[in-house]
């Protein structure tokens, strides 16, 4: 009884084989980037809806409340929009590759149209200025203990 030993994988950045890609192969790439992109586009809306509102009933209940060291509880928000703000700017940049793929795998199969996924890089950049700017607030109110009671306006 023989033993099979796979072949060595071919060395980094170099196709296994010097033939272009099956169209069917083609085709399933594109339908995986399809797929994945309208996921990433779910999965962004959620999280954001669910910053925003974890921020906001946060917020309000600090600024019925304003005393002690209750500012302590913008932390978890302040944290959570800096992870969403970098994971958003990272995601937006690693999907200008995914668009540059999808638009080659459009060219090879000679399809007249692509979808255009610079939609997704804009919606997590927009997403990440208006995370940056409610972690700027919440740092301010943790800052500025005082600020919510006026005291600095007068």
């Amino acid at each position: 009884m023989s033993e099979y030993v796979a072949a060595p994988p071919p060395p980094i950045g170099r196709e296994p084989s010097s033939r272009p890609p099956h169209p069917t192969d083609l085709w399933k790439q594109y339908e995986v980037h399809v797929d994945l992109y309208k996921f990433y586009i779910g999965v962004m809306l959620k999280l954001n809806g669910f910053y925003y509102l974890l921020t906001g009933l946060m917020v309000s209940y600090y600024l019925s409340r304003p005393e002690g060291y209750l500012r302590l509880s913008l932390v978890l928000p302040a944290l959570i929009g800096f992870a969403l703000f970098a994971v958003s700017v990272y995601g937006g940049v690693l999907n200008l590759n995914t668009r540059r793929d999808i638009r080659g795998i459009v060219a090879r199969l000679h399809m007249r149209t692509a979808p255009e996924f610079l939609v997704l890089s804009v919606l997590l950049w927009v997403s990440a200025a208006l995370v940056g700017i409610v972690v700027a607030g919440l740092l301010t109110l943790i800052a500025y203990p005082d600020l919510p009671s006026g005291r600095y306006f007068r």
